[in-house]
């Protein structure tokens, strides 16, 4: 039990610095290629796993479509859903458009 605990909290403690780490090199690489931190981590970071294992079946089986559009698309719903939600949340206002 004490050595399930130890392992829960040491893998906890590992994911969370992997994490942050993850978060730093995004952020650098993202100045790197002047894009914005945002859109970086969505098209990178926003990969699912599972996606990504439909896309890699959907290659096998030669079905091209299949596979960029289970991964690309849910690359394209995080950078429509993330800004929607939050402008639900919190909208902003704007005194002139630029």
């Amino acid at each position: 039990m004490v050595l399930a605990i130890a392992a829960m909290v040491g893998g906890l403690g590992l994911v969370l610095f992997s994490a942050e780490r993850l978060v730093d090199a995004t952020v650098d690489v993202a100045g790197w290629l002047r894009v914005s931190p945002f859109v970086l981590s969505v098209v990178v970071l926003g990969f699912d796993p599972e996606n990504l294992a439909v896309g890699i079946a959907g290659s096998a089986e030669r079905a091209p479509g299949l596979a960029a559009g289970t991964v690309l698309g849910s690359a394209m719903i995080a950078v429509a859903l993330a800004p929607g939600v939050a402008a639900a949340v919190a909208p902003m206002r704007f005194s002139s458009m630029p």
